[in-house]
């Protein structure tokens, strides 16, 4: 027997299924969670892909959403609040499906008593969500993502379509933001941290996705941080070695080096081939695409360490202390204790609804106006404003410092690296 302070109320459960409740269909959302008497005023949903295995922390990121409506009592101000947690995922792919995003936002669309949505967890299924919920009847639904990151959502970007906001937001009004910062926030602060390792010719790589838009922002702000771009190239990720690639770039006599990928296109390959050819005292950067950090190992063997790596948003132990007093509570009700940098997002993103609908008279209308309006306050992610595209202000990027291998294999997880610190790109470098 082992005794924890507070644990029983921490690990209770977080409501009970309410029956009645004008609840969206059971093939796309588990039961009502309520905890109220009667039947609750209105509903929120959380939109993510349940069926991707225990290293995606979806579960979890739903379940942080449930503790903290229990933690408020399923209110938010004079209306009380059920909560339904909906899967945007298929068995086959066990990630998100395009259709199915598309069929659960018109399923949010239709059902009344949906006040607001957390999610979705993908910025594709973004893409198919936002145009369904921004001209839901009653004005829009509003919906908040915690991690989505593709600058095109929000503001014409790099790697933006032409037009592509106007088909997001066909009313002309905004429903939609996002805790996390973009992909555009990450390689301007990537380009921040070349400039303080005292970098000033920096090589730039991209696997031709997923790497693309922070490859750009990271050249688009290297010059007003004074740094020279050496060079810049998309490897092959079907290519059998990058041998090759790695001595073009040491051709360029780089101070660093920034490598913008996935694991899954031979990021870790491009590292490995990087370190072989490269002088001891070039540094490697990189994003979070080159994570969990135990993979990074798996793939680029002892190359990866000492490669910086950039996250979007803070790890927990530089959170606030409202933020440390959320991770600590739920933790407590997690089986193994631990608690993903995601569903402090997730929390962060329904309490920041909740506090739209207790500020409004409950309406579609009037929670998306205040939700977009929030303005700076303390709560789980410290003080945060969202700003008139509905992107979080400010963007804050945490570096870390690989170290080890044989850590977590949780996605984005950060075990094996070290801390190094936290940037918050000007506006300006974001332009």
């Amino acid at each position: 027997w082992v005794t924890v302070a507070g644990a029983e109320a921490a690990a209770a459960p977080a409501g009970q299924p309410a029956a009645g409740a004008g609840a969206l269909p059971a093939d796309t959302c588990g039961r009502v969670v309520y905890g109220g008497e009667g039947t609750p005023d209105r509903l929120l949903v959380s939109d993510l892909p349940l069926r991707g295995g225990p290293n995606l922390p979806t579960r979890q990121m739903s379940q942080a959403v449930a503790f903290v409506l229990r933690e408020r009592g399923f209110r938010a101000g004079r209306f009380t609040i059920g909560y339904q947690s909906c899967d945007d995922s298929t068995t086959q792919s066990g990630i998100f499906d395009a259709a199915k995003c598309a069929a659960n936002a018109k399923a949010f669309a239709a059902n009344a008593k949906v006040i607001g949505v957390v999610g979705p967890y993908n910025s594709a299924c973004a893409l198919q969500q936002i145009p369904i919920a921004n001209t839901a009847p009653g004005g829009g639904l509003a919906m908040i993502s915690p991690t989505n990151a593709d600058v095109g959502l929000t503001r014409a970007g790099p790697m933006s379509p032409e037009g592509g906001l106007r088909a997001l937001y066909p009313t002309g009004r905004r429903n939609y933001a996002r805790l996390h910062p973009t992909e555009g926030a990450q390689g301007a602060a990537d380009a921040q941290l070349a400039r303080s390792l005292g970098a000033r010719r920096v090589f730039v790589l991209s696997d031709g996705g997923y790497g693309e838009s922070m490859a750009a922002q990271f050249r688009r702000a290297a010059r007003p941080l004074g740094l020279t771009i050496a060079g810049a190239r998309r490897w092959n990720p079907a290519a059998r070695s990058y041998a090759g690639l790695a001595f073009a770039v040491a051709a360029a006599r780089p101070d660093a080096v920034f490598v913008s990928g996935l694991l899954d296109t031979n990021g870790g390959e491009v590292i490995r081939a990087l370190r072989a050819r490269l002088a001891p005292g070039v540094r490697l950067i990189s994003m979070d695409g080159l994570l969990p950090v135990s993979k990074l190992f798996a793939a680029a063997g002892d190359a990866a360490r000492g490669v910086y790596l950039s996250v979007g948003g803070l790890l927990a132990p530089q959170l606030g202390p409202e933020g440390r007093n959320f991770v600590s509570n739920f933790a407590a009700t997690q089986p193994d204790g631990s608690v993903h940098r995601h569903s402090v997002l997730a929390a962060a993103a329904a309490a920041t609804l909740l506090d739209a609908v207790a500020g409004s008279d409950a309406t579609r209308a009037g929670v998306t106006r205040r939700m977009l309006a929030t303005q700076p306050r303390r709560g789980i992610l410290g003080r945060f404003a969202l700003d008139a595209n509905g992107d979080i202000d400010p963007s804050v990027i945490t570096i870390v410092r690989a170290r080890r291998g044989g850590g977590s294999d949780a996605v984005e997880s950060t075990d094996g690296a070290a801390f190094v610190r936290v940037l918050r790109p000007p506006r300006d470098l974001l332009r």
